[in-house]
């Protein structure tokens, strides 16, 4: 995707903490070495544990669905979207 070199060594893993979804430590720590606290942060994600995580750590969720999980995604409390090109307006929305 050639995207690498867009995030500037703030790439986070869960093996450097010990930590795996859906326990929301890995965006907390994140979010925490980037000096933002989880209300000021969202977290795009497509699994349901990814999403269980993000709300359990007080993210602002979004999940990229297909049409066949839309509605769990929606019930652990994401924003759903189909395709990339609508993140960018539900994010402006918070």
């Amino acid at each position: 995707t050639n995207l690498f070199n867009r995030f500037e060594n703030k790439i986070f893993s869960s093996y450097e903490i010990g930590s795996w979804k859906p326990n929301p430590k890995i965006f907390e720590y994140a979010a925490e070495k980037m000096g933002f606290v989880p209300s000021e942060c969202a977290v795009i994600e497509d699994s349901l544990s990814g999403i269980e995580a993000a709300v359990q750590g007080g993210f602002d969720v979004f999940g990229l669905s297909n049409k066949y999980n839309h509605y769990e995604f929606e019930r652990k409390g994401a924003t759903v979207f189909f395709e990339m090109n609508q993140l960018y307006s539900l994010l402006e929305g918070k």
